[in-house]
């Protein structure tokens, strides 16, 4: 379990400094924010793809060899990002990307579950451990930067991806199931799920497509054009995350319709805002979005382990995920048109709305059945 954890920590480390240093060196290499837009829509898809056929393979041969595949690409798609200088080159580097984030997500969830009693609390854990140290790979990247300039900096992670591969190899599964053909089908049958699940697959997907108008290099292209250094972009983004990390674990006790209601009206509040905001007032609409995210990621983690079926852990998920991931990619795509048009606050306001939606509907369904999500 600890490896496992650790393992997370590195990606989340690695992703927290790609968030702010790889748009910021798209724009200096003269990539354009439609460009950036499309380069960036591309992940979202390949890393569910992915995602959802190493889930499914990994009920079957183990989670430890995903581990082990998700260190090998963290190398090779950071190298490509350390000598591209086209989009194209970009392209290749987010496919692999994709692929190296799809081969963890869809192993580490359903590897904390089980080798783990207290499911809920582990995978909220495992999201504490994600927040914190991408939010320390934000705080960091502005300074690595101006220390080691742009391309030494992508060097750098490509030497965290290197650490991913002995750590994985230290892992321990559980006794691996013969393959069989039939039951990995039948595990994404939508014929064997309850309606419950059917109605979180629409449910993710309108959460993604919220998620999607701000994703990737959204934030860090919007604080770059109201004034914010690397390193001021980079200490913004990581207290966000900062604050996520350290507040999950305070909600836990908290009635989840409530959690759901308050994280949700936060966020949405926060996103309107954020368009029209200065230096100093995003700065404190980024903590206070931290703060919902602390709410919101509870609410999450409790439907994983409670509307995913014990025997399809990782399956279950990737199918939820494929959902959310769909929607991220659809809007993720438009966004970068968007805000060529007619600027970031539009942007935010669309994923506002969506989120709202998502709230809205989610709160339904989970108030009939909240001796579920206890």
């Amino acid at each position: 379990m600890k490896n496992g954890f650790l393992i997370q920590a590195v990606n989340s480390f690695i992703t927290g400094i790609l968030t702010v240093t790889l748009p910021l060196l798209m724009s200096e290499r003269n990539i354009g924010i439609v460009e950036m837009g499309l380069i960036f829509s591309l992940m979202p898809i390949i890393f569910q793809l992915t995602r959802f056929l190493f889930s499914i393979l990994s009920e079957f041969f183990g989670r430890k060899i995903f581990f082990l595949f998700n260190g090998i690409m963290a190398v090779v798609s950071n190298l490509i990002y350390y000598v591209a200088y086209t989009p194209l080159g970009y392209v290749f580097g987010k496919v692999a990307e994709g692929i190296k984030d799809g081969s963890l997500w869809a192993v580490n969830r359903a590897y904390v579950m089980d080798h783990s009693e207290e499911k809920k609390k582990k995978l909220i854990q495992l999201r504490i451990f994600s927040s914190s140290f991408e939010a320390l790979g934000n705080l960091l990247a502005g300074f690595l930067v101006v220390w080691l300039f742009f391309q030494n900096t992508i060097l750098f992670t490509v030497a965290l991806g290197m650490l991913l591969i002995p750590l994985s190899l230290r892992l321990k599964d559980l006794p691996k199931k013969r393959f069989n053909l039939i039951k990995a089908c039948k595990s994404i049958d939508f014929r064997n799920k309850t309606s419950e699940f059917k109605k979180f697959l629409l449910l993710f997907c309108i959460s993604g497509i919220s998620d999607g108008f701000i994703a990737g290099y959204v934030f860090t292209m919007f604080l770059s054009g109201i004034g914010m250094n690397a390193e001021l972009i980079g200490i913004v983004l990581g207290l966000s995350l900062l604050v996520t990390g350290l507040t999950i674990g305070f909600f836990t006790k908290i009635k989840i319709t409530r959690l759901l209601a308050v994280g949700g009206a936060m966020y949405c509040i926060s996103l309107l805002l954020l368009g029209f905001s200065s230096t100093i007032f995003a700065i404190a609409i980024f903590i206070f979005m931290g703060l919902a995210s602390g709410l919101i990621v509870n609410v999450s983690e409790a439907f994983f382990s409670t509307v995913a079926s014990s025997e399809n852990y990782a399956s279950d998920i990737g199918l939820l995920m494929t959902s959310f991931y769909g929607g991220r990619t659809i809007s993720l795509l438009a966004s970068g048109f968007i805000i060529a048009s007619y600027g970031f606050p539009t942007t935010f306001a669309l994923s506002s709305a969506a989120y709202a939606i998502y709230t809205f509907l989610t709160y339904k369904v989970v108030k009939k059945k909240a001796f579920l999500y206890k």
